[in-house]
Protein backbone atom coordinates (compact mmCIF):
# COMPACT_ATOMS: atom_id res chain seq x y z
CA UNK A 1 0.00 0.00 0.00
CA UNK A 2 2.85 2.29 0.68
CA UNK A 3 4.13 1.92 -2.86
CA UNK A 4 0.77 2.58 -4.50
CA UNK A 5 0.29 6.11 -3.11
CA UNK A 6 3.62 7.49 -4.35
CA UNK A 7 3.09 5.92 -7.77
CA UNK A 8 -0.37 7.52 -7.96
CA UNK A 9 1.10 10.94 -7.17
CA UNK A 10 3.81 10.42 -9.75
CA UNK A 11 1.19 9.49 -12.35
CA UNK A 12 -0.79 12.67 -11.58
CA UNK A 13 2.33 14.80 -11.81
CA UNK A 14 3.34 13.35 -15.18
CA UNK A 15 -0.19 13.47 -16.62
CA UNK A 16 -0.90 17.10 -15.63
CA UNK A 17 1.63 19.45 -17.27
CA UNK A 18 2.92 22.41 -15.34
CA UNK A 19 1.26 25.71 -16.44
CA UNK A 20 4.61 27.14 -17.53
CA UNK A 21 5.21 24.10 -19.73
CA UNK A 22 1.76 24.45 -21.26
CA UNK A 23 2.24 28.17 -22.08
CA UNK A 24 5.72 28.13 -23.51
CA UNK A 25 6.88 25.24 -25.67
CA UNK A 26 10.59 24.82 -25.25
CA UNK A 27 13.21 23.79 -27.71
CA UNK A 28 14.65 20.46 -26.50
CA UNK A 29 18.14 21.99 -26.61
CA UNK A 30 17.02 25.23 -24.90
CA UNK A 31 18.03 27.37 -27.91
CA UNK A 32 15.87 30.40 -28.63
CA UNK A 33 15.14 31.19 -32.29
CA UNK A 34 17.27 33.88 -33.86
CA UNK A 35 15.42 37.24 -33.94
CA UNK A 36 13.99 38.65 -37.13
CA UNK A 37 15.21 42.00 -38.43
CA UNK A 38 13.19 44.83 -39.98
CA UNK A 39 14.49 47.84 -41.88
CA UNK A 40 11.95 50.64 -42.38
CA UNK A 41 12.43 53.33 -45.03
CA UNK A 42 10.16 56.40 -44.95
CA UNK A 43 10.06 60.18 -45.44
CA UNK A 44 12.88 61.93 -43.58
CA UNK A 45 11.81 62.88 -40.06
CA UNK A 46 8.80 60.53 -39.98
CA UNK A 47 8.21 58.80 -36.64
CA UNK A 48 8.45 55.00 -36.83
CA UNK A 49 6.39 53.11 -34.23
CA UNK A 50 6.54 49.32 -33.95
CA UNK A 51 4.04 47.54 -31.69
CA UNK A 52 3.31 50.83 -29.89
CA UNK A 53 6.97 51.71 -29.23
CA UNK A 54 8.61 54.58 -31.10
CA UNK A 55 11.92 53.34 -32.48
CA UNK A 56 13.13 56.62 -33.96
CA UNK A 57 12.77 59.06 -36.81
CA UNK A 58 13.35 58.07 -40.42
CA UNK A 59 15.75 57.45 -41.97
CA UNK A 60 16.92 54.78 -39.54
CA UNK A 61 20.53 53.81 -40.07
CA UNK A 62 20.03 50.37 -38.55
CA UNK A 63 17.84 47.30 -38.72
CA UNK A 64 15.43 46.70 -35.85
CA UNK A 65 15.68 43.28 -34.18
CA UNK A 66 12.23 41.82 -33.44
CA UNK A 67 10.77 38.57 -32.18
CA UNK A 68 9.44 36.40 -35.00
CA UNK A 69 5.71 36.86 -35.60
CA UNK A 70 3.28 39.63 -36.52
CA UNK A 71 4.17 43.26 -35.83
CA UNK A 72 2.23 46.48 -36.34
CA UNK A 73 4.32 49.24 -37.94
CA UNK A 74 3.00 52.82 -37.94
CA UNK A 75 4.78 55.61 -39.80
CA UNK A 76 3.57 59.17 -39.30
CA UNK A 77 4.85 62.64 -40.14
CA UNK A 78 3.47 66.15 -39.95
CA UNK A 79 1.55 67.02 -43.11
CA UNK A 80 1.12 63.38 -44.15
CA UNK A 81 -1.53 60.72 -43.56
CA UNK A 82 -0.21 58.05 -41.15
CA UNK A 83 0.41 54.63 -42.68
CA UNK A 84 -0.16 51.35 -40.80
CA UNK A 85 1.42 48.10 -41.99
CA UNK A 86 1.29 44.65 -40.45
CA UNK A 87 4.33 42.48 -41.16
CA UNK A 88 4.83 38.85 -40.25
CA UNK A 89 8.46 37.91 -39.74
CA UNK A 90 9.97 34.44 -39.63
CA UNK A 91 12.92 33.59 -37.36
CA UNK A 92 16.20 35.09 -38.67
CA UNK A 93 14.33 36.82 -41.55
CA UNK A 94 15.46 40.29 -42.62
CA UNK A 95 12.74 42.36 -44.28
CA UNK A 96 12.92 45.77 -45.99
CA UNK A 97 9.73 47.83 -45.60
CA UNK A 98 9.41 50.97 -47.72
CA UNK A 99 6.56 53.24 -46.63
CA UNK A 100 5.27 56.03 -48.88
CA UNK A 101 3.19 58.63 -47.07
CA UNK A 102 0.43 60.57 -48.84
CA UNK A 103 0.31 64.30 -48.20
CA UNK A 104 -2.73 65.59 -46.35
CA UNK A 105 -5.17 67.93 -48.08
CA UNK A 106 -3.94 70.73 -45.82
CA UNK A 107 -0.36 70.19 -46.98
CA UNK A 108 -1.46 70.21 -50.63
CA UNK A 109 -3.44 73.43 -50.11
CA UNK A 110 -0.51 75.07 -48.34
CA UNK A 111 1.94 74.25 -51.12
CA UNK A 112 -0.56 75.33 -53.79
CA UNK A 113 -1.15 78.69 -52.10
CA UNK A 114 2.55 79.12 -51.52
CA UNK A 115 3.32 78.41 -55.20
CA UNK A 116 0.57 80.67 -56.57
CA UNK A 117 1.65 83.36 -54.10
CA UNK A 118 5.25 83.30 -55.30
CA UNK A 119 4.14 83.33 -58.94
CA UNK A 120 1.88 86.30 -58.26
CA UNK A 121 4.65 88.09 -56.39
CA UNK A 122 6.99 87.51 -59.35
CA UNK A 123 4.35 88.88 -61.73
CA UNK A 124 4.01 91.97 -59.54
CA UNK A 125 7.75 92.57 -59.61
CA UNK A 126 7.83 92.15 -63.40
CA UNK A 127 5.04 94.70 -63.89
CA UNK A 128 6.82 97.04 -61.46
CA UNK A 129 9.96 96.88 -63.59
CA UNK A 130 7.86 97.52 -66.72
CA UNK A 131 6.34 100.60 -65.04
CA UNK A 132 9.82 102.02 -64.37
CA UNK A 133 10.84 101.33 -67.98
CA UNK A 134 7.70 103.08 -69.30
CA UNK A 135 8.35 106.08 -67.03
CA UNK A 136 11.82 106.46 -68.52
CA UNK A 137 10.47 106.03 -72.05
CA UNK A 138 7.95 108.83 -71.44
CA UNK A 139 10.75 111.10 -70.24
CA UNK A 140 12.73 110.35 -73.38
CA UNK A 141 9.79 111.54 -75.56
CA UNK A 142 9.85 114.99 -74.00
CA UNK A 143 12.54 117.61 -74.75
CA UNK A 144 15.37 117.87 -72.19
CA UNK A 145 16.44 121.43 -72.87
CA UNK A 146 15.21 124.00 -70.34
CA UNK A 147 12.57 126.36 -71.69
CA UNK A 148 11.69 124.15 -74.64
CA UNK A 149 7.97 123.29 -74.79
CA UNK A 150 6.97 119.84 -76.09
CA UNK A 151 4.87 119.67 -79.21
CA UNK A 152 1.34 118.24 -79.12
CA UNK A 153 2.55 115.01 -80.78
CA UNK A 154 5.36 114.64 -78.20
CA UNK A 155 2.93 115.30 -75.37
CA UNK A 156 0.38 112.78 -76.76
CA UNK A 157 3.07 110.08 -77.15
CA UNK A 158 4.33 110.74 -73.60
CA UNK A 159 0.77 110.66 -72.20
CA UNK A 160 0.12 107.31 -73.89
CA UNK A 161 3.32 105.88 -72.42
CA UNK A 162 2.44 107.31 -68.98
CA UNK A 163 -1.01 105.68 -69.18
CA UNK A 164 0.72 102.33 -69.82
CA UNK A 165 3.06 103.07 -66.90
CA UNK A 166 0.10 103.75 -64.60
CA UNK A 167 -1.63 100.54 -65.70
CA UNK A 168 1.57 98.57 -65.05
CA UNK A 169 1.91 100.18 -61.60
CA UNK A 170 -1.65 99.18 -60.72
CA UNK A 171 -1.13 95.59 -61.90
CA UNK A 172 2.21 95.45 -60.04
CA UNK A 173 0.65 96.62 -56.79
CA UNK A 174 -2.34 94.28 -57.00
CA UNK A 175 -0.43 91.14 -57.98
CA UNK A 176 2.42 91.75 -55.54
CA UNK A 177 -0.06 92.35 -52.71
CA UNK A 178 -2.02 89.25 -53.64
CA UNK A 179 1.22 87.29 -53.88
CA UNK A 180 2.30 88.35 -50.40
CA UNK A 181 -1.12 87.48 -48.96
CA UNK A 182 -1.24 84.03 -50.61
CA UNK A 183 2.34 83.26 -49.57
CA UNK A 184 1.52 84.22 -45.98
CA UNK A 185 -1.62 82.05 -45.91
CA UNK A 186 0.28 79.14 -47.46
CA UNK A 187 3.01 79.54 -44.85
CA UNK A 188 0.47 79.50 -42.01
CA UNK A 189 -1.21 76.33 -43.30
Amino acid sequence: MRLVAPLGLLALFVAAPHPAWAEEPRDPLGVRPEPARLFVDAVEGAAIVIDGVEVGPAPLDRVIPLEPGKHRVVVRATGFEPRVSVVELAPSETRYLSVDLAATDQRMAAWSLFGVGWASLGTGIAFGVLAVVEDRRAGDRLPNEPGRVPTAAQRAAADEILATRDRNRLIAGLTAGLGLALTAVGGVL
